[in-house]
């Protein structure tokens, strides 16, 4: 019987090439629909400014679970 801590880590595990290409795509909208009509400009780095960090965030998390739903 495989502990519930090990399933954990082989979903992350398997899950993380996914979740990069998210992530990737998440900063590219946040970029270009938040940061660039507010700020001018993108992100400095791969850094956010604070407001942005937290659209990305929430909008990753919309991301993940709409993957999840319908996969």
């Amino acid at each position: 019987m495989i502990p519930n801590k090990v399933k954990d880590d082989i979903a992350k595990l398997s899950f993380k090439p996914t979740l990069d290409r998210l992530s990737a795509r998440a900063s590219e909208v946040v970029t270009e629909e938040f940061c660039k009509p507010h700020c001018g400009h993108g992100p400095e780095g791969k850094l956010f400014c604070s407001d942005a960090e937290g659209v990305y965030k929430r909008f990753l998390s919309l991301l993940v679970k709409t993957y999840c739903e319908h996969n």
